[in-house]
């Protein structure tokens, strides 16, 4: 129909019919079935940031992590300062005694001694006899004994015999002379004054050959 456009009528669904006179009438009828959903309309623009929020209250601890992986060695540190030395320890308890080793080697044979004098012989020497009587300090010899000049001195000595309540001792008794054929000389004292005593001294000599 010309002159007429299309228009939504608020309100419930009516039949739109046109009368002799061509004008326009609506009598409701009944509603139609629901047409299908029209296409999503295209996104609007993003609003503006709202203001923050209160903070909100902290929440439970979480449960512990797992242990993590071993971290790679560090490297070395520099050596640190000698300390100073400790006090000495307490003496240990005795060990027990370890077994008898075994027995070492003999050791090599030792040189040849010298050889040593064949056989010793006493010879006796020379006498002297002092008294009757005798005064006392009085020297008795001296006397000697020799070796044979083959022979060496390797000692001697001196006897003192004493009579008649006379009394003496030896004063001496040394080697004069120790080459081959050496001579050992003796000499003695009275020690008593004796009307009728005698002293006597009598040499000794040691001889190796």
């Amino acid at each position: 129909m010309a002159g007429i456009w299309e228009k939504s009528i608020p309100g419930p669904v009516c039949n739109v019919k046109v009368n002799e006179e061509g004008q326009l009438g609506c009598s409701e009828g009944e509603r139609g079935p629901t047409g299908p959903t029209g296409h999503e309309g295209k996104e609007g623009p993003t609003g503006a940031t709202g203001t923050e929020g209160p903070k909100g209250a902290t929440g439970p601890e979480g449960n512990e992590g797992k242990t993590g992986a071993t971290g790679a060695q560090g490297v070395k540190g520099e050596a640190g300062a000698t300390g100073p030395q400790g006090v000495a320890g307490a003496t240990g308890p005795r060990g027990v005694t370890g077994e008898t080793g075994a027995k070492g080697e003999n050791g090599a044979t030792g040189a040849t001694g010298p050889v040593g004098p064949a056989s010793v012989t006493r010879v006796t020497g020379t006498t002297a006899t002092i008294g009757p009587p005798t005064a006392q300090g009085e020297p008795v010899g001296p006397v000697t004994a020799s070796c044979p000049i083959a022979e060496t001195l390797v000692g001697g000595g001196a006897e003192i015999v004493n009579s008649g309540g006379a009394r003496g001792t030896l004063a001496d008794s040394f080697p004069s002379a120790v080459t081959l054929g050496g001579t050992w000389t003796a000499e003695g004292v009275a020690l008593l004054v004796s009307e009728v005593g005698t002293v006597t001294i009598t040499a000794y000599a040691l001889c190796a050959g």
